[in-house]
């Protein structure tokens, strides 16, 4: 029951019910510290998430009396813990009975959770009123038609959306740890003064979720508006309304990549080729986003970039050229091309990537060579390109013609 406007607290069988423990699990769990009742006997419920997290403790083989020793320390702290995120509770359905009033098999709903990156239950395993809800909402969502039993696209949103924000979770992981751990910058603190990192570093954590949400609202915004657009003209252009030569040329993908980063990771290790490719990552990471492109994937030491506008996508490429030399980076060598792509679950597919991969292949360090389709639309007085030179390549069925870009112009 709730105290006012206070936690939520419950007695020992309610806490132990909850955690998923016995009683007596609960009763030498406070012995230990780890959770700590009120003057009435019962226990703040933030207290289910401090057993859960002692519990792992105790499965790995941490023995009782030094998780106890740690807390007295001031060492770990099962307060902070239990403030992260607050307990959810088991329902009365089981995995069986949701699949069944869902209309799909119990296999389908263990495919989806283990998309997600969750346990996958028993049959007949009560489920965690989220996971419940995480599941009407990714079947309902993306499973189609009443009555369709195909669990494809409710598992491929899954892995998306699991892959996605595991992705986050091990960055604010990250930044968690190196706050509550300074000593790994050198700065050494007390017993109290980590308690107070913390309890700090717990509530950007939370406040994560709110972030997450805004973010997300604020992409998906600028995402409908570009695709919208890009359909409206479509269809503008199959009414006789808006000539197809009226519109703006695209997709553009462009690879961007850095020279001699193979033989460079081998001489002088593995560990400064990490830094390499963290250092580019970064850089590209900002100079496409800034210019209001897309950065599609990180390949190690290169890149996968798409923009809607020729100009400028050529514009963020010489850019990248400039800051990664400045940066100190092997220099980079990339090739742009212009043609229809297939958008799906985030990435780009088809002969206008596959072709843009080779044109960048084909290109020498600090070298940008861009296809025909590409150099046709470049504006003459702001680029200046070589000649074409008809050139095969891997994998490529036909000659294609390709230009150099004069840098020195461009910059």
């Amino acid at each position: 029951m709730l105290d006012g406007d206070g936690p939520e607290w419950v007695d020992v069988d309610a806490m132990a019910a909850r955690a998923g423990v016995s009683r007596a699990r609960v009763i030498e769990l406070a012995s230990a510290g780890v959770i700590t009742a009120g003057p009435d006997g019962r226990f703040p419920a933030t207290g289910i998430t401090a057993i859960r997290y002692a519990e792992a403790f105790l499965a790995s083989g941490t023995p009782l009396t030094a998780i106890a020793e740690a807390a007295r320390r001031g060492l770990l702290f099962f307060d902070t813990v239990g403030s992260l995120y607050p307990p959810v509770p088991h329902t009365d359905i089981d995995l069986e009975h949701l699949a069944e009033r869902m209309g799909l098999g119990v296999p389908a709903l263990q495919t989806v959770l283990t998309a997600l990156g969750l346990p996958t239950p028993q049959p007949s395993d009560r489920l965690r009123a989220d996971d419940v809800r995480l599941l009407e909402l990714i079947v309902d969502t993306w499973g189609g038609a009443p009555g369709t039993t195909n669990p494809g696209p409710p598992t491929r949103a899954a892995l998306g959306y699991g892959a996605t924000l595991r992705s986050l979770v091990e960055l604010e992981h990250g930044l968690y740890f190196e706050a509550v751990n300074p000593e790994l910058r050198g700065v050494v603190t007390d017993g109290t003064e980590r308690h107070q990192l913390s309890a700090k570093a717990a509530d950007a954590i939370t406040a994560a979720a709110e972030i997450v949400t805004l973010l997300h609202a604020r992409l998906m915004e600028q995402q409908i508006a570009r695709t919208s657009v890009d359909i409206t003209e479509a269809f503008l252009a199959t009414q006789g309304i808006l000539a197809t030569s009226d519109r703006i040329a695209g997709p553009v993908v462009g690879f961007v990549d850095m020279s001699d980063y193979t033989r460079l990771s081998q001489e002088q290790g593995d560990e400064h080729g990490a830094a390499l490719a963290t250092r580019f990552a970064e850089l590209v990471q900002l100079e496409v986003q800034a210019a209001g492109g897309r950065l599609v994937k990180l390949l190690g030491d290169g890149a996968l970039l798409l923009f809607r506008d020729i100009d400028l996508a050529m514009t963020t490429v010489v850019r990248l050229f400039r800051v990664a030399r400045d940066a100190g980076l092997p220099p980079l060598h990339a090739g742009v091309h212009t043609g229809p792509v297939i958008e799906r679950d985030a990435d780009v597919f088809g002969r206008t990537v596959n072709l843009a991969s080779r044109i960048s292949g084909r290109a020498g360090a600090g070298e940008l060579l861009v296809s025909d389709a590409a150099a046709a639309l470049l504006d003459p007085d702001r680029w200046r390109v070589s000649p074409a030179v008809e050139v095969v390549l891997k994998g490529i069925p036909d000659p294609v013609r390709l230009h150099r870009v004069d840098l020195e112009v461009a910059w």
